[in-house]
């Protein structure tokens, strides 16, 4: 006996067990998700209490997941108008449930990672004015706690950026360039590698010595960055230089320091161009890494240039977190029990989904790479649009995720 027409027969015991189901489901008061406001308030004892609600929601998934197949396929089939009508409101119910239940099982699962302080990471921008810092903060929702900014030996140190950083609870990030900003990148050979060896500099690296020190915060503090490039003045295959000078001069700055007390007080970090792959970051870490004992932090500068270019030197494609990062980052981690820390790093709009590469980003960072420390997303316009607000998605994309790092 059952209902339909020929060929469309559906027994009813699993209508029934249909229209059950649906009542239950409809009738069965969901848990309601954590609020945004009561996150900051659990801890990593309430991580169980977490870990419960998606093992709920994935059970309901996958019941429900289960009935909304059997559905979709009774509808493959001849029915009459009425029968027809009914499958395909418990299909569109059904579908509704799945995705809200998958909602469910990832909000959970990123609060559950997030509960462990040592898997949220601490988040830092950099834009080319740091008076919009907080108009930044105001359109993404989240405070960042490191900021990013870039100065040549020439200058002195933003104390007054620094105290306005300090303040309001945020660290400065120096990219500190030994350089002459007003002459080419690259060749410059009153700024090479051998000119700070020799001491042809070092009055000026005794008063940035001096001024951290009297600025009398820790900072983190990345002198000569991506020297495995070719696009600096200290770079080590270009202006005259070699990769041994690199750390020698490296260490030169160091002893400065610490000959005027301000070694310690600063975070030195290391921080080559990311590798594509495994041997070029262990050769570029044999190379040009000075030493343990001169070093705080291993940092990775990092892009999804995306389909950008296309030249006969380089032809860029889309690539996410980890086809970015993990080469340098397994190599630095195996060789050393320092923390990493992404010193610069966007995606662009080209060549992909940049929104579902921040919510791919963020999630990762809850869920993998234990030692990186903090993420410095570079929120400028240049060679493309890399900011956060590209787009109305990459910064919705970019608040729902960076919640989980607070």
């Amino acid at each position: 006996m059952g209902t339909g027409t020929k060929g469309g027969t559906i027994s009813r015991k699993t209508l029934s067990l249909i229209i059950l189901t649906t009542l239950i489901l409809t009738l069965l008061p969901a848990f309601s998700n954590v609020s945004l406001k009561s996150v900051s308030a659990l801890t990593i004892d309430d991580r169980p209490i977490v870990q419960r609600r998606i093992s709920i929601y994935k059970s309901r998934y996958i019941r429900t997941f289960s009935i909304y197949r059997t559905v979709r396929n009774k509808l493959k089939r001849r029915l009459s108008s009425n029968t027809r009508r009914r499958y395909r409101r418990y299909y569109y119910t059904y579908r509704r449930r799945i995705v809200d239940y998958r909602k469910r099982i990832v909000h959970y699962r990123n609060l559950y990672y997030s509960l462990d302080e040592q898997n949220k990471k601490d988040l830092g921008v950099f834009c080319e004015d740091p008076n919009d810092l907080d108009d930044i903060e105001n359109a993404t929702d989240h405070h960042f706690n490191v900021f990013l900014t870039y100065q040549c030996i020439l200058e002195d140190f933003n104390e007054e950026l620094a105290n306005k950083l300090w303040d309001k609870g945020t660290y400065l990030q120096l990219a500190w360039e030994p350089r002459n900003p007003s002459h080419d990148s690259v060749n410059q050979p009153n700024y090479s590698l051998s000119t700070i060896i020799d001491g042809n500099h070092d009055a000026a690296i005794r008063k940035w010595a001096q001024q951290i020190k009297d600025f009398g915060h820790p900072i983190y503090f990345r002198p000569m960055c991506e020297m495995n490039g070719n696009w600096t003045s200290w770079s080590g295959t270009v202006n005259g230089n070699s990769p041994e000078e690199y750390r020698q001069a490296w260490i030169h700055i160091y002893n400065i320091f610490s000959e005027e007390e301000a070694a310690d007080q600063i975070y030195w970090v290391w921080a080559p161009n990311r590798s594509g792959d495994y041997v070029d970051a262990l050769n570029v870490f044999y190379t040009y890494y000075p030493g343990d004992i001169y070093v705080d932090y291993m940092g990775i500068n990092g892009y999804n240039w995306g389909t950008m270019y296309d030249t006969p030197e380089w032809t860029s494609e889309w690539q996410d977190f980890s086809e970015i990062f993990k080469y340098s980052y397994t190599v630095f981690t195996e060789q050393t029990d320092k923390s990493v820390v992404i010193c610069e790093s966007a995606s662009t709009e080209q060549g992909g989904n940049k929104a579902l590469w921040i919510k791919n980003t963020l999630q990762k960072l809850l869920t993998s790479y234990s030692k990186i420390k903090f993420y410095t997303w570079f929120n400028i316009d240049k060679e493309t649009d890399w900011r956060i607000d590209s787009s109305s998605a990459s910064l919705t994309s970019f608040k729902n995720y960076a919640k989980y790092h607070e």
